[in-house]
């Protein structure tokens, strides 16, 4: 796979999470099993901006032809994917959501594999 493919796989997802849980967080969170406090819903839009900025980011940047643009987009894909995965492991195994939550680490971990490929390319 090309680089403008994952990010752009990359893109997608996170844009399509950050719509999801702008406009629908209560929703959103009850799939995980959380309950949908107002404070809960608050910190879920915070989410929802920065899934947002992060998916137009890597939308913009996908055809990126600058080696050291391009490398600053895979780093910082990478440590945020490897402390996004850390999260979500530490919130699986404190039972702070459901077992849907797995799904959230797998796709952390797709992204840390993801970024650490073409961080060694």
């Amino acid at each position: 796979m090309r680089l403008s493919g994952f990010l752009t796989f990359a893109s997608v997802l996170a844009l399509l999470f950050g719509i999801c849980f702008l406009v629908a967080p209560a929703a959103a969170l009850a799939q995980y099993g959380v309950d949908p406090t107002s404070a809960t819903i608050l910190m879920t839009r915070f989410f929802a901006a920065a899934l947002l900025q992060t998916g137009v980011l890597l939308w913009l940047g996908r055809h990126v032809e600058d080696p050291h643009a391009r490398r600053f987009i895979v780093v910082s894909g990478f440590v945020g994917s490897v402390v996004g995965a850390a999260i979500a492991v530490t919130g699986e195994l404190a039972h702070t959501v459901n077992a849907l939550g797995w799904s959230t680490v797998a796709i952390y971990v797709i992204f840390v594999l993801g970024y650490g490929y073409f961080m060694r390319a």
